[in-house]
């Protein structure tokens, strides 16, 4: 329902076609939850979503990001990723920042939806400085494996669904700021956890 999905929704980014937002969901599983959607805005109301990207990223990880995207730490790194382009005379820059995740064949299996040629689902999430603006974030996913840590690797050249949400500084520090908001009401919920069934011995 629309109410239920706005109570979850911490922050909403709009690009012209797409959007990402950060959702509170997953912080029960320890996870920060973004979603990336892109839409037609030319079709009849009902029929105007597209793709669909979800990602899922452990909540401390998630949280160093934010803490280094307010420390500057993303942005030196996004310089030296331009630098290294412009030298190499390749258009983009690479991505300073990078998860992996995704959905095995035998979850997928479990699940009912499994793919046709019986790999995984694999997700990547990405920071890369952009060109038309400062920062593009990007949501890709296609076929993957799962490797020896359980982790669901990409296996493909060219993703078959990817959204891109373009942002400036200011876009990325109200990005970095959901995070933390929802890093910060995991913690205290981990940590009223641990006093609640801790025993203490005098």
């Amino acid at each position: 329902m629309a109410g239920e999905k706005d109570k979850k929704q911490i922050l909403k980014i709009s690009g012209k076609k797409q959007f990402l937002e950060v959702m509170a969901n997953c912080i029960n599983i320890d996870r920060l939850y973004i979603n990336f959607e892109d839409y037609d805005d030319t079709k009849p109301k009902g029929q105007r979503k597209g793709q669909q990207v979800q990602i899922y990223i452990d909540m401390l990880d998630a949280y160093v990001l934010a803490k280094d995207i307010f420390s500057g730490k993303i942005d030196a790194l996004g310089k030296k990723s331009r630098e290294t382009a412009k030298a190499g005379g390749y258009t983009y820059a690479k991505e300073v920042f990078s998860r992996i995740g995704g959905v095995s064949a035998v979850k997928l299996a479990k699940m009912g939806a499994p793919r046709k040629d019986k790999m995984s689902l694999s997700r990547t999430f990405k920071i890369t400085p952009g060109i038309k603006t400062k920062w593009v974030l990007s949501a890709e996913s296609g076929p993957g494996e799962e490797d020896a840590n359980r982790l669901i690797v990409p296996k493909y050249k060219t993703p078959e669904q990817i959204i891109r949400v373009g942002m400036n500084d200011e876009q990325l520090k109200v990005f970095a700021s959901a995070i933390e908001l929802l890093a910060h009401a995991w913690m205290r919920e981990k940590i009223n956890g641990l006093v609640l069934t801790q025993e203490i011995k005098m």
